[in-house]
């Protein structure tokens, strides 16, 4: 399959996630990589997310593959909120998302070179740039950036540990 075939799920969590959904959103639908399905998923947000969120993905979604927008009626908890949209994810791969956060430009695209040149993958995951409410940049969070590991190497257990951390 040519790089640019592999469906690469985008799964945004919110929760009260009004102030910066939009920007989160756009910085997906300006992906480098096309073929993106994107999926929120809200844990009951008291504030207008949804709403945000139904909006900009009525004017977006011919941007993508698949569009979802999951909400559930009552606050379940982060590990619901994650495994719901992960279930509803069609892709390949799967990019995790917070509803502030912010994808670089060719985030999706560099990770799916990085997977096309090395066949053994299985996950990728990469630094971090802090920036404040003002577009600072205040500098990264590289714990484990450019690491990656297969069942071969590392043990399930320790695998385990490096994704919960």
């Amino acid at each position: 399959m040519e790089k640019n075939d592999v469906l690469v799920s985008v799964v945004v969590l919110t929760y009260n996630d009004a102030p910066f959904i939009e920007e989160t959103l756009n910085s997906v639908k300006d992906q480098t990589y096309k073929n993106i399905e994107l999926v929120v998923s809200d844990d009951c947000s008291t504030d207008d997310t949804v709403e945000r969120c139904s909006r900009w993905l009525e004017q977006n979604r011919s941007r993508f593959t698949n569009v979802q927008l999951l909400t559930v009626e009552k606050n379940t908890g982060v590990t619901y909120n994650i495994n719901r949209a992960q279930r509803a994810a069609r892709g390949e791969w799967i990019k995790g998302l917070g509803g502030d956060d912010l994808l670089t430009p060719d985030c999706i695209e560099v990770f799916m070179n990085f997977v096309n040149s090395n066949s053994d993958i299985k996950i990728v995951q990469c630094g971090l740039a802090k920036i404040n409410e003002n577009n600072d940049f205040l500098g990264y969070d590289s714990k484990g950036f450019n690491k990656y590991f297969h069942s071969e190497k590392i043990p399930a257990y320790w695998q385990h540990q490096f994704l919960l951390r």
